[in-house]
């Protein structure tokens, strides 16, 4: 058994024993599951909970540790004696419950002030708990001093105080000056005039003024806070307006939208459209506003103003171009008599206002979808014309009318999209399974023309929730699909 000295309160203590057979003598493992509990003077309440016992310490046959964490939380106390015993366990299959391994004593052992003092006498003070003095009250020939000295004496500004005092110039080097007392800047009297202007600075540019009154004051909280300000500002109208490059292309959402009209309203335009302005009816026009000139000797040229074309005629058989594609996609059925001058007057007038509603240059858009319209139905309406039954034309339209438009929503439920499922907030339908079945394709987005199929359908927190088969990325908010 192992003596351990007096320990303070709240210590972790490590000691080793050796365990070895009764018969022979030799180290030998503990065995039997060991345990050690810890008694308390004459207590019969063991502390179980403080010890750790480590059987064969670093390998070696025999030789345990046994670490104990002495703090009140795990039952010791100061002025008490502890012992270690073995609670369970064998060596060479024989009992060694009761043995004892360990005695020690916390804060027991008191100082011995006498042999302290003593200039001859060493004594290990590790163990022994010495509380701090914060304010001494009594001390002969000197004045009571209180609170924290490193606190009023403050950081020094060198190594130390000292170092700092010792840097402070000596008499004589203050006599060594070479300008007299006057000379010197005085702090409590003198002031330093505001410097306006730079006029010589070797490598610049004067400068002159005030820059904090050029630069004005900043809304937040500097320069560069506005600045940050204004570009993320700047990044969220860049995000908003970016779709629109892709609405106006050949298959963005507005072609296609156009392009489910024309299926939805099956338009057909008559063939008269096609005599509209021709060149002979030009012609006359050109022949009677040159009567009309002669008659009057009107100099209408000049009010006129320079044609953007090569001249009139060709501006107006320009505008007949566009016209025509616009009656193409809204499918408007015009009267026979619309090829007259008032009648091209009004036109015009129509197809500037529709150029200031939306703002584009319309013509060449107009042109791809006349095209895709064109593939759709053939020249002309051609194969509208050939094979098919009001029947056929009747389902089409109704299948058509079925078409639902939507728009991934993330903010509602705060509902992050992933690539097989997301939200819509204009779809409401609150049956389950809704919409299985049915395909989706998307018309805005990075998953623009891509198609998927609806696997399941739900409405959560008032909105539509689909369940698809995974696509190639996840929609974001704001990205527009139909379902078909």
């Amino acid at each position: 058994m192992s003596d351990v000295p007096d320990y303070p309160l709240g210590e972790t203590i490590d000691f080793k024993f050796t365990s070895r057979a009764f018969s022979t003598g030799i180290p030998t493992t503990l065995a039997g599951t060991p345990a050690v509990e810890i008694y308390e003077d004459n207590s019969l309440t063991q502390i179980t909970a403080a010890e750790t016992l480590t059987v064969d310490f670093d390998g070696v046959t025999g030789l345990n540790n046994l670490r104990i964490v002495a703090t009140s939380g795990n039952g010791f106390e100061a002025g008490k004696s502890y012992q270690a015993v073995m609670s369970a366990g064998t060596v060479d299959s024989v009992s060694v419950v009761g043995e004892v391994v360990a005695q020690f004593s916390i804060q027991r052992s008191p100082v011995n002030w006498a042999n302290v003092t003593a200039p001859t006498t060493a004594v290990d003070l590790s163990a022994t708990d010495i509380q701090l003095c914060d304010t001494i009250t009594t001390y002969t020939g000197n004045t009571v001093q209180t609170g924290d000295s490193f606190a009023r004496l403050g950081a020094p500004a060198g190594a130390s105080v000292s170092a700092d005092i010792a840097d402070v110039p000596t008499v004589a080097e203050f006599n060594a000056r070479t300008l007299v007392a006057a000379s010197y800047f005085d702090p409590a009297a003198d002031t330093v005039a505001n410097v306006t202007t730079v006029a010589t600075l070797t490598g610049h540019t004067a400068q002159t003024g005030d820059n904090f009154a050029r630069l004005g004051a900043p809304a937040g909280a500097s320069v560069s806070a506005d600045v940050a300000a204004v570009k993320a500002e700047t990044a969220l109208v860049v995000a908003d307006t970016n779709e629109l490059q892709t609405d106006w292309a050949n298959g963005g959402r507005l072609d296609v939208i156009l392009d489910a009209i024309l299926v939805d309203t099956g338009t057909t335009l008559p063939a008269t459209l096609a005599t509209l302005a021709t060149s002979a009816a030009l012609a006359t026009v050109d022949t009677n506003v040159d009567a009309i000139l002669v008659d009057t000797g009107t100099t209408i040229p000049a009010t006129l103003g320079t044609p953007a074309g090569a001249d009139m005629a060709a501006d107006i058989a320009a505008v007949k171009v566009d016209t025509a594609a616009i009656l193409v996609d809204t499918g408007t059925t015009l009267p026979a008599t619309l090829a007259t001058a008032a009648a091209l007057a009004t036109v015009d007038t129509n197809v500037d206002a529709i150029l200031v509603d939306t703002a584009t240059t319309i013509p060449g858009l107009i042109a791809t979808a006349q095209a895709d319209l064109d593939t759709i139905t053939g020249t002309g309406g051609a194969l509208l014309a050939t094979g098919q039954t009001a029947s056929a034309w009747s389902s089409l339209e109704a299948s058509a009318g079925q078409i639902i438009e939507a728009t991934v929503d993330t903010v509602t439920n705060t509902h992050t999209p992933t690539t097989t499922e997301f939200q819509a907030d204009d779809i409401t339908e609150a049956t389950a399974d809704h919409y299985n079945g049915r395909i989706v394709i998307f018309t805005s987005g990075v998953l623009a023309g891509q198609a998927t199929d609806i696997t399941d359908y739900a409405a959560v927190g008032g909105i539509g929730q689909l369940t698809v088969t995974a696509l190639t990325e996840a929609p974001s908010n704001n990205d527009t699909f139909i379902i078909v």
